[in-house]
């Protein structure tokens, strides 16, 4: 699987000294605080070669999925985090 995070630059700002080569959920959850998740929207589905064409050569497979997940906050109409990822689309299983 390939992932790409994108977060929201008020949540980003909170990242500025931390390690970013752990993981990046972990303080992305850290650093809600007292805010609440209010609802997370995901969607996998296949996606074009074209659309997997940047993935390609790091993942070995003719045929890719692609999952999209919005995570917002109360208080808040815009999500606070949206995560990208391209994976196999010969898997057996899938569990999340």
């Amino acid at each position: 699987m390939v992932e790409k995070s994108y977060f929201h630059p008020e949540v980003s700002k909170s990242f500025e000294n931390e390690d970013l080569t752990k993981s990046l959920a972990k303080l992305f959850f850290n650093s809600l605080k007292d805010a609440k998740i209010s609802r997370i929207e995901q969607v996998i589905e296949p996606c074009t070669r074209q659309e997997a064409e940047h993935v390609q050569n790091l993942i070995d497979a003719e045929e890719f999925l692609k999952m999209s997940r919005w995570i917002y906050v109360e208080g808040r109409d815009e999500p606070v985090y949206y995560l990208l990822l391209f994976m196999r689309a010969d898997l057996d299983r899938i569990r999340s």
